[in-house]
């Protein structure tokens, strides 16, 4: 009697250093620090780096807002673009989990976005007062986010600290993210201002499957005994 193969999956992962992304507009790097934007008025920043992938992905990294008057936010992007580089809003491509710390009419909060669409949403009063303290605090704070396809879909995870805020969201219609697929960190001030951080960044694939193999197992009566495959 031989028992069935089985196949495990998992993530392979790659830490990307702030020194290998492209700072644009008013972002610039410092040490292992991303600073997307300066604690001054009417800043906007991008930092990109280049990351082809194919199927599901997972982006880790640490997310720092706050030292000034409160505005605007940033977001972490992948697979897509922001031509009006507006730092706390999702991209019209790919896949962005956005951190909105100012109330531009009860829209500050917690946004995910796949191709230009809201697929989660927790914003205005009704979950924040008009600040957002789980993550406007001048606190590092690490954030997960995580897109497994399911059929012709994907499920969304977001991890904020370890489980300490965690969301779930679906992609009804899910294909891997196209064009430049950067993994990019956008924000933005106004007439309030706030630092905009990241480090530690970190990049998974879906690592290829490790098939084990079937076992043979020998009936002896009514009890099993299990056995590897004989050595070659």
């Amino acid at each position: 009697m031989t028992s069935p193969a089985t196949e495990t999956s998992a993530w392979s992962c790659t830490s990307i250093g702030a020194g290998s992304f492209s700072a644009q507009y008013n972002s610039y790097i410092s040490g292992s620090t991303i600073v997307v934007t300066n604690n001054a008025g009417s800043q906007r920043g991008r930092a990109y780096y280049t990351w082809a992938n194919t199927g599901g992905f997972r982006i880790s990294f640490d997310m720092y807002q706050g030292g000034g008057t409160g505005a605007d936010g940033m977001c972490m992007k992948y697979g897509g673009y922001d031509y009006g580089e507006q730092g706390e809003l999702i991209a019209g491509n790919g896949f962005s989990v956005c951190f909105d710390s100012y109330d531009n009419g009860n829209d500050h909060g917690v946004v995910m976005g796949w191709n230009g669409a809201i697929i989660f949403s927790e914003t205005g009063t009704g979950y924040w007062s008009h600040q957002v303290p789980l993550f406007e605090d001048s606190t590092w704070h690490n954030v997960v986010v995580q897109v497994t396809p399911s059929g012709s879909g994907a499920n969304v995870i977001l991890n904020f600290d370890n489980g300490y805020y965690y969301k779930t969201a679906w992609i009804s219609s899910f294909s891997s993210p196209v064009g430049s697929q950067q993994v990019a960190f956008t924000a933005r001030t106004g007439g309030s201002t706030n630092w905009h951080y990241a480090k530690n960044v970190q990049v998974c694939s879906v690592a290829t499957p490790t098939r084990r193999p079937a076992r043979r197992i020998l009936q002896v009566g009514r009890r099993h005994i299990r056995r590897f495959p004989r050595r070659p």
